[in-house]
């Protein structure tokens, strides 16, 4: 959906885990240049992952996430949902035109495992190195079906992984005639209050032992980049990403605000009406609810649970939040 205001969305894909279609019109082009790719507007891609929680042997709670694929010339992802999440990722991004060396930026918004859990895979992935030229996918179907959480590439390709996940070295610069060697995955961003839960899963699970924690968390991945409140980051030009730290859901739970779109990122930080409110700190989820009120420029809120809250509706729902 395109808007004369600078352009907030390029074309919008919704994905759920039980259906691997695009509705992007760009869906069914595998081959799309870089060249073409660097032309495109900030194009926010949500993703609905289902889940579910073990209640006892013969009962589940069934759960769902959204996450948020944000492409530009390079792609940034807003959390990661649970294991597996990739599976959904991957097919998505080659339709865009991209390949998963494009994956420049992993920003987490808290640790639980329903959004760390599909982590370490999308990690990974994005140390295949980008391939430029107009048939990556072709070229490198094999690379993409044996890559595995083991964070080792396989089949025939250059540039075997052996470095240390989340230390990209963001001065490399790119070739349009050659192929980069990446040796390094996706920055990883986090506040400092959610990263001992990051990099140790077992200690999370320890403190906080949700039922089938194993089965929704890959594993422990490094945090490579800590915000704070109101830290700004430019993973590329014209790419403005603003956070907030907006705890109450966790402690360190922040959102992202994406400038150039007037996107807030929320991830659990604000309520669902209605549902089991789920918080660490009640008063300190009021004042959050204040400060997303208070954001100059503010036009869309997508949060973890599916729903995107456009301009008009935006502070009745923080009113409504707020008296639940």
């Amino acid at each position: 959906r395109s808007q004369n205001d600078g352009g907030f969305l390029g074309e919008s894909t919704h994905l759920e885990s039980t259906h691997l279609e695009s509705t992007h019109p760009d869906s069914n082009l595998i081959n799309i240049t870089r060249r073409e790719r660097m032309k495109r507007t900030i194009n926010i891609i949500p993703m609905t992952q289902e889940f579910s929680i073990p209640l006892s042997p013969d009962k589940k709670l069934p759960r769902e996430v959204s996450f948020y694929i944000i492409g530009g010339k390079k792609l940034h992802i807003i959390d990661a949902g649970t294991a597996g999440a990739w599976d959904l990722v991957k097919p998505v991004i080659i339709r865009e035109g991209y390949n998963p060396g494009d994956i420049d930026s992993l920003f987490l918004t808290h640790s639980h495992p329903d959004h760390i859990g599909g982590a370490l895979s999308i990690l990974h992935a994005s140390l295949i190195p980008p391939v430029t030229g107009n048939s990556w996918a072709s070229e490198n179907s094999a690379v993409l079906e044996n890559t595995e959480n083991t964070g080792k590439k396989t089949g025939n390709h250059p540039g075997e992984w052996t470095g240390t996940p989340g230390k990209k070295n963001r001065n490399s610069g790119e070739s349009m005639n050659s192929i980069q060697i990446q040796t390094n995955g996706c920055v990883v961003y986090a506040h400092k209050a959610e990263v001992g839960w990051i990099e140790q899963t077992e200690t999370q699970y320890k403190s906080r032992p949700v039922p089938g924690f194993h089965r929704l968390v890959e594993g422990d991945i490094h945090v490579t980049t800590i915000v704070g409140d109101q830290s700004v980051f430019h993973p590329e030009p014209g790419f403005t990403i603003e956070t907030l730290h907006t705890p109450g859901h966790s402690p360190g739970s922040v959102s992202y605000f994406l400038r150039e779109t007037g996107a807030l990122f929320t991830g659990d930080a604000l309520l669902l009406p209605d549902e089991l409110p789920i918080c660490t700190d009640s008063m300190a989820l009021l004042h959050t609810i204040e400060k997303i009120r208070g954001i100059s420029g503010l036009h869309h809120i997508y949060t973890a649970w599916g729903a995107v809250i456009h301009q008009g509706e935006i502070m009745e729902f923080l009113d409504k939040s707020e008296r639940f």
